[in-house]
């Protein structure tokens, strides 16, 4: 992974609980507050980094449904 963010903000998308949040999940995915998030498909967001958690929203909830599309033309 690869960013180019604040450091303190945005940047912690790079930390491991920002990432280890997605495993055992499905999307498509909402955000909570930071550490409020307790249904299967919320994602915490990063306090103080809100375009760049919406921005990972956004790409993530595309890829999943870009895959699911691909996953359905094949069958």
């Amino acid at each position: 992974m690869k960013q180019n963010e604040t450091p303190g903000l945005g940047a912690r998308i790079t930390e491991k609980w920002f990432k280890e949040q997605f495993r055992g999940k499905s999307a498509p995915f909402t955000m909570a507050a930071e550490g409020t998030s307790e249904k299967p498909g919320e994602l915490d967001a990063i306090t103080g980094a809100t375009k760049t958690s919406q921005a990972v929203l956004r790409i993530v909830n595309r890829s999943a449904e870009a895959v699911q599309d691909l996953i359905e033309a094949t069958e």
